[in-house]
């Protein structure tokens, strides 16, 4: 029935005849599609009004559209004054309802139906209604949107000195720990070099040779990051006891102190740059 229907709805699109539409109504009602078929032999009655050769036809089309009146099911979406706030969009599916038909029964075919509610400045709202094929007459009503929070922005002022200088020093500790690690990377380096070429270095081939030198210096390269780490971890640590010494009383201090340590890490250079001010 539902690949019929269509056919009909296709050829009707080609040529809008009030005979096709009558057949795409009663197909309609065949299918349970009251709705639908209700409209299109309305629509057919008054198409045929204008043809005084189809007067047969248009009784017939408006028989049929009075007797499936009474069977409709119509869903009615109230929104009380309270709900109805400036800028309410009420929604049906992807469609938005016109304000005429806001509290009026809507005549519907069977099915589910997707029912939201928006405004500017107000939380959506959405529910899910089904109607019945025949004689369902389901109410929603739409309740009164709450505001959306608005966030309150909240100023800081700088951190002082003192919490400063412990983030400093934490920062020196956490370079401290990369030291530490890519220290033990190295000497990892290095015993593999002397697992293939011995504890003297001397490899007994030229491959051997190679890979051992290699392995020397990726040693050597994470041994001198390790050590660069290390240098900005203990001057990360030293600025940061500077900042916690130096930091004036909370109520005569009138600055930010900043400290920028950087790492200057490359396979030709391995130390810190340091930045900022008290």
């Amino acid at each position: 029935m539902a690949e019929a229907c269509r056919a009909f709805e296709g050829s009707y699109r080609k040529q809008a005849a009030a005979t096709t539409l009558l057949n795409l109504a009663d197909c309609h009602e065949k299918d349970g599609r009251l709705a639908s078929a209700w409209s299109e032999f309305s629509e057919a009655e008054r198409t045929l009004r204008r043809d005084p050769a189809q007067v047969a036809l248009k009784e017939v089309a408006a028989a049929r559209a009075a007797a499936l009146e009474p069977r409709l099911s119509r869903l009615r979406i109230d929104v009380p004054p309270a709900s109805a706030v400036d800028g309410l969009e009420v929604l049906r599916g992807d469609t938005v309802l016109d304000h005429a038909e806001w509290g009026a029964a809507i005549a519907l075919d069977r099915g589910e139906y997707n029912i939201s509610a928006r405004a500017p400045g107000r939380e959506s709202w959405e529910t899910t209604v089904t109607v019945r094929a025949e004689g369902d007459r389901p109410v929603i009503e739409i309740p009164s949107l709450a505001t959306v929070a608005t966030p309150v922005a909240v100023r800081r002022g700088p951190a002082p000195k003192s919490r400063l200088g412990f983030y400093v020093i934490a920062g020196g500790g956490a370079l401290a720990v990369g030291s530490l690690a890519l220290g033990y990377l190295a000497k990892s380096k290095l015993d593999d070099a002397k697992a293939l070429c011995g504890s003297d270095l001397r490899c007994a081939s030229e491959a051997d040779r190679v890979a051992g030198q290699a392995l020397i210096d990726a040693s050597r390269l994470r041994g001198n990051v390790a050590t660069g780490l290390a240098v900005g971890g203990l001057v990360a640590v030293g600025a940061g006891v500077a900042i916690l010494l130096l930091r004036k009383p909370a109520h005569a201090e009138t600055s930010t102190a900043t400290l920028h340590v950087t790492p200057l890490i490359s396979p030709y250079q391995v130390g810190v740059a340091l930045g900022g001010s008290l």
